[in-house]
């Protein structure tokens, strides 16, 4: 048997030796781990390539080669990267004393660079990861090229594969110090508070530091200091930190840290989504029973498909409050921006299809802890038979109430401006100005006990509208009622599992319409018209697939698919029977976002 290779551990400047290369992976975790300098391991990894191998081995050797070259640079790219931080956190911590913009733009830069470094440590880490998978289809029966994947995969954040990967090490007796290091580690950063993850990852690094401090480890030995600072300032304080954010969120919810975090890296400048789904309308045509069908159309009941994309961004500013209303001296700002396009179309009703483009841009201003005020505007465009039906624009003013971290109302009015692009004349031009408000509550009646996130949420409404039309045919009156519930049933405590959430909601709506002319009622009726609408919906939403990418986009499950079920029952009663109509609507929605 000749000079065994040797990889060097690209987390330590110690070497892990590769068994004999025919050897099982079985056999490979029966021995103890050796330790080299790094000079002796060049010596032998340049020397292990002798005469007489095979041209697989030598293959094998060049790809591990190339894998812990890349590597040891994703790690120096991570150390720079570190270094930068540290430098902003200094810079911050004046800056927001002082609210000096000089040095909040120092800081800036530095984590500018600090994002660029990651990246390119990220890089360095693919190419890593390519290598290594590179030596393990030369040499599958061998355990190091597994570990150096795992490596390379918690350098790109992938944790869960990592995970795996190195579970299975251990599972097949590949149970050294810096196999437990590296799960270790994978398991508290991909785990929340209230994850048996987050204990275990926590454990094993525990397990790991006094291994090492038997063996007489050098305290400045890389991985001994990392598993120190990942168990007692990350994962340890994990659940104490967000108690304490919490806390604060409650009693000013208005408030924001200074710094506000630095923009992490997204697939794209803004989110996005697009989602299909198919449905079940029973009475497309809103008819009452026994109504004759309008001419032209067969039937009043249709299967659809509802496709849509969303477009969005939220821009988070803050600005400066007075210390004594404001702990963290600083208020809350946000700006958001969304387009969203619908179309309807209906498989048997084609003359029914429709398309909806909505705009709209808000913006919300933190005037002390807990009050702010939000100005938002909207514009509708519905277009049928591939010609433009109406526009609608609405503006919104609100004072908006956070009374804790629980609970928000808002007091609201509308403006809301309608054109339709039929041709209309008076009296029976719907044309014209409508007016609405509205006071909506929501409150989180029950907490999750360990991450403090919502688990039942309560919510709210009632609103009084009038219009003024430009016509008299159809001015009316309308107060509205809304109740809905929502329990979030699951929600997943670490990144690796699949399903992020399942939630469960139910909500209704009922309507009064009172007419203030006889124009309004069919004719030779006596009195106006009057109707009473009544809407249920259930659904269930199932968001799933963890991705980082959407986590820093800011989606609440951090999820990159998302099935939605829905029942929708609309009911209305009204004093002349050819406006009542019953109506059932399914749908079944796949949603996925980038």
């Amino acid at each position: 048997m000749g000079i065994a290779e040797i990889v060097e551990s690209p987390m330590t400047n110690l070497a892990f030796p590769l068994r004999e290369q025919r050897s099982s992976l079985s056999r490979t975790t029966h021995c103890g781990v050796q330790y080299f300098s790094l000079a002796m391991l060049l010596f032998l990894a340049l020397n292990s390539m002798s005469f007489g191998q095979a041209p697989e081995d030598i293959q094998y050797g060049e790809a591990m080669n190339r894998g812990k070259a890349a590597l040891q640079k994703s790690y120096a790219s991570s150390a720079d990267a570190a270094v930068k931080i540290k430098e902003a956190a200094a810079i911050d911590e004046q800056a927001c004393r002082t609210r000096d913009p000089v040095l909040e733009s120092k800081s800036d830069a530095l984590k500018k660079k600090q994002q660029a470094l990651d990246e390119e440590s990220e890089a360095y880490a693919g190419t890593a990861l390519s290598a290594y998978k590179s030596a393990h289809a030369l040499q599958p029966g061998l355990a190091e090229p597994i570990f150096g994947e795992a490596l390379a995969l918690l350098q790109v954040k992938n944790y869960c594969e990592a995970i795996d990967k190195l579970e299975s090490l251990r599972a097949s007796g590949f149970n050294d110090p810096e196999t437990k290091f590296a799960l270790g580690k994978g398991l508290v950063s991909s785990a929340g508070v209230g994850s048996p993850q987050l204990q275990a990852g926590i454990d094993l690094l525990e397990e790991y530091i006094k291994e090492a401090e038997r063996s007489g480890v050098d305290p400045e030995d890389p991985n001994f200091k990392t598993a120190k600072e990942l168990r007692d300032d990350i994962a340890k304080p994990k659940a104490e930190k967000l108690r304490k954010k919490t806390d604060l969120k409650d009693r000013e919810p208005n408030s924001v840290k200074c710094p506000t975090p630095f923009p992490a890296k997204t697939e794209l400048p803004f989110v996005a989504s697009i989602s299909t789904a198919g449905g079940y309308n029973d009475n497309v045509l809103k008819l009452g029973d026994g109504a004759p069908l309008p001419p032209g159309f067969a039937q009043k009941d249709s299967v659809y498909n509802e496709s849509s994309l969303t477009l969005g961004r939220d821009f988070a500013f803050r600005h400066a409050g007075s210390p004594p209303e404001c702990s963290t001296g600083w208020l809350s700002d946000k700006l958001s921006l969304q387009y969203i396009l619908v179309e309807d179309a209906f498989e048997e009703l084609p003359r029914s299809d429709r398309i909806l483009q909505t705009v709209f841009g808000s913006y919300q201003r933190s005037f002390t802890p807990d009050i702010g005020g939000l100005v938002k505007v909207n514009d509708d465009w519905l277009y049928r038979s591939q010609r433009v039906f109406s526009n609608i624009v609405t503006t919104q003013g609100a004072l908006v109430f956070n009374e804790t971290g629980r609970g928000k109302t808002l007091l609201s009015y509308y403006l809301i401006r309608t054109d339709g692009f039929t041709a209309q004349r008076p009296p029976n031009n719907p044309d014209g100005f409508a007016n609405r408000v509205e006071l909506a509550q929501s409150w989180v009646a029950i907490r999750d006990s360990s991450d403090f996130s919502a688990v039942l949420t309560l919510s709210g409404q009632y609103a009084h509208e009038w219009d003024e039309p430009s016509g008299i045919a159809v001015r009316f009156q309308r107060d509205e009622f809304l109740g809905k519930i929502e329990w979030k049933i699951f929600h997943a405590r670490d990144q690796c599992a699949f399903v992020r959430a399942l939630t469960a909601r139910a909500s209704e709506t009922w309507q009064s319409d009172r007419y203030r002319d006889i124009a309004s009622a069919p004719t030779g009726a006596l009195s106006p018209r009057s109707d009473e609408t009544n809407l249920v919906v259930f659904g269930v939403s199932i968001p799933m697939w963890y991705d980082r990418y959407m986590a820093n986009a800011g989606i609440p499950d951090a999820n990159r698919l998302e099935a939605v079920f829905e029942y929708r029952y609309t009911t209305r009663d009204s004093n002349f029977g050819v406006h009542a109509f019953d109506q059932n609507i399914f749908l079944a929605t796949m949603k996925i976002n980038f």
